[in-house]
């Protein structure tokens, strides 16, 4: 995805400041990622937040970014998700890792976080033949993005990405 030049107010500077950021598919890409890696409450806790805002307005190039950073970065098993790391996640851990660093007002319900955030990301998952022989063929090391991608800008872009070719070696 191309970078996108977004504009920050910062207190006490009155004039918007212009910054280069990753387009905000691949940032929800990249956070649900860190989910289904380490399944800690700070990731459950941005994902649900990123799904209840309702930013996202194109769930297939979502899913398409998830399977593409799962097979150059993960742990290559986004077609295996079973969600227990995250209906595993146990309110200790939310009491002593997220509890602290969020607003005393905020309402975060750890249990109900889970549910949906599993329930979104369940919808979202559901692969077509292409994607599901992008993973196929990713795993047995022989790299097509055009299985993936149909845009040939975006494939453009990672035709030569230097860990999906390092990983398919």
């Amino acid at each position: 995805m191309p970078l996108v030049h977004r504009n920050v107010n910062l207190r006490g500077i009155i004039e918007p400041i212009s910054v280069l950021t990753l387009h905000k598919i691949e940032l929800f890409a990249s956070k649900i990622n860190a989910l289904l890696s380490r399944s800690v409450p700070r990731d459950l806790y941005d994902v649900f937040l990123m799904f209840e805002s309702n930013t996202i307005d194109d769930y297939k190039l979502l899913k398409k970014c998830l399977i593409f950073y799962d097979m150059v970065g993960g742990k290559q098993i986004i077609d295996q998700l079973d969600y227990s790391t995250i209906r595993n996640m146990g309110f200790m851990k939310y009491k002593t890792q997220l509890k602290p660093v969020i607003s005393k007002n905020d309402k975060f319900n750890i249990e109900e976080a889970k549910t949906y955030v599993i329930d979104r990301l369940t919808e979202i998952l559901k692969f077509d033949k292409n994607e599901l022989e992008f993973i196929a063929k990713f795993k047995g090391k022989h790299y097509d993005p055009f299985l993936l991608f149909n845009d040939n800008e975006i494939v453009d872009r990672i035709k030569n990405h230097p860990m999906a070719l390092f990983r398919c070696k």
